[in-house]
């Protein structure tokens, strides 16, 4: 065995003990009942729609393409469509369909492959992908139809973004600091989240969801249909991996804990589970698959300690009950400036860890500051657009060179959206607030186009026939905010 393999054999051993279940067997839990009948049957239009959205990504351990699934649906549609057919009504999965290859992507690249530093991205293949993608409309049309997920989870929801989180805090913690109330902002982090979903609690909370039974065979029960429940329970029952580095692979190891990240349903399957993190009436909770902010405001510091305390004991317990691990050193809590008292320091306890409190919170991206001033924001995003212009002018100064429009597009991929996040939130503030940003679109421009500084700003933008910077953060804002206001996520929000 070679020195390679050793070492993922080393890494796929550490990840079987992150998936293996730490929870007994329950021998109590009731099979799921249905018939063939119950099964709506999918139909050769409805196979079609899905086998062409299919994405031309990494194959699978069977090394079947996307490619060759479309071509192949093309001359037999109706096979295909019989072994559909027969997964949904008898929760079938052949046991090729549940081995993941999982690609070692380093969270820092620095550290290089080392278990504790390795998030696990599973490619399995693209046969029961393609059976996934039929669960995945039927559950997410019961789930939406119902009004299962709370109002708060914004992750993985259709035309939802990061910026309905954002939106609302900014909207709550304004009018805290225009009433001068206290207020502060919590952000927790649920440790190895995906891949600590435990199956059996999992599969416990489906048929209370009333999500139809062959889905839950396939995943197992939620009051969703008992054929979707009865599926999903298959999908996830003796699962297996294999840790892949190029041509070289490791041993299989069984699977017995964690959504497999990379899979279709995973992130539905995850927002099932988190449909059931506590709420709170004077609380404004917001969730983003596995990242969670959440503000309250009160008429003093005290006030809004108990009443955070109190949720995070709530919080605390809820973890306890879906064996989930809050992690205390990676949770924070931000105290705004709205009162004379508002730099006492602000006591929170997860699981007998005191909180810290930090000057500036990063949630989803954004930097909060206790002034909610956006500056160490904008400031983050100078530094980060910078160091991207650097990027673009080695490009130009390398020996081939770069046309034009090859470095305008450049900036338009690399640069620009690093320039403009955020903008959505901190739209409104005077220019002199966001210079840093204009100076640095205007260098990257001349840059591209090979002008000097003598050139005017308005002879920049119409050579370049880019929309200036402060224009396109209007325009982006306007149209957030509509898309915002139109969605029905936000109809019991702070906006």
């Amino acid at each position: 065995m070679t020195q390679r393999a050793q070492q993922l054999n080393d890494i796929g051993r550490a990840l079987e003990a992150r998936f293996s279940t730490a929870l007994p067997p329950r021998h109590n839990h009731r099979p799921l009942r249905f018939l063939r009948c119950d099964v709506p049957p999918v139909s050769v239009s409805e196979l079609d729609s899905v086998i062409k959205k299919l994405p031309n990504t990494s194959p699978g351990p069977d090394c079947i393409t996307a490619r060759f699934v479309k071509s192949a649906f093309e001359r037999h549609p109706l096979a295909f469509l019989a072994i559909v057919n027969h997964s949904l009504a008898s929760s079938w999965i052949h046991s090729s369909w549940k081995l993941s290859k999982v690609t070692l992507v380093p969270k820092n690249p620095a550290l290089g492959l080392q278990a504790e530093n390795i998030r696990p991205i599973a490619l399995t293949s693209i046969l029961v992908k393609t059976i996934e993608r039929v669960i995945f409309s039927r559950l997410q049309a019961f789930l939406s139809q119902h009004h299962i997920l709370s109002d708060c989870q914004i992750g993985f929801r259709p035309q939802a973004s990061i910026w309905f989180a954002h939106a609302n805090l900014e909207c709550c913690i304004r009018l805290a600091l225009q009433k001068r109330q206290a207020c502060a902002m919590v952000s927790l982090d649920i440790a190895k989240a995906f891949d600590s979903v435990e199956h059996s609690v999992l599969l416990a909370l489906l048929p209370d969801l009333r999500i139809p039974a062959y889905i839950i065979a396939w995943i197992t029960d939620l009051r969703i249909p008992a054929y979707i429940i009865a599926w999903i329970t298959e999908f996830l029952t003796s699962r297996s991996f294999f840790c892949c580095d190029g041509s070289v692979r490791s041993e299989c190891y069984p699977q017995s804990r964690g959504v497999p990240q990379g899979s279709v349903l995973s992130p539905l399957l995850f927002n099932l589970l988190m449909s059931t993190f506590p709420a709170a009436a004077d609380v404004c909770t917001m969730i983003y698959a596995d990242d969670v902010a959440f503000f309250t405001s009160g008429p003093t510091l005290e006030d809004v300690r108990i009443r955070l305390q109190d949720y995070l004991d709530r919080i605390s317990s809820w973890s306890r009950r879906m064996s989930l691990h809050i992690n205390a050193a990676k949770s924070s809590v931000l105290v705004f400036d709205s009162l004379p008292a508002a730099g006492m320091t602000l006591e929170l306890l997860v699981n007998n860890v005191r909180l810290s409190q930090v000057a500036c919170l990063k949630y989803l991206g954004l930097l909060y500051d206790p002034k909610l001033s956006w500056n160490p924001h904008i400031a983050n995003q100078a530094d980060k657009a910078n160091r991207a212009l650097g990027w673009a002018l080695r490009c130009q100064h390398s020996r081939i060179g770069l046309r034009r429009s090859a470095l305008l597009t450049i900036y338009k991929v690399y640069m620009r959206p690093i320039l403009e996040f955020g903008c959505v939130i901190y739209s409104h503030l005077r220019e002199y607030r966001v210079r840093s940003l204009l100076l640095l679109e205007r260098q990257a421009l001349r840059l591209c186009l090979g002008l000097p500084k003598t050139v005017p700003i308005c002879v920049l933008y119409t050579e370049a026939r880019i929309t200036p910077l402060g224009a396109r953060f209007r325009t982006l804002t306007v149209r957030t905010f509509l898309r915002l206001l139109c969605h029905p996520l936000m109809k019991n929000s702070a906006l």
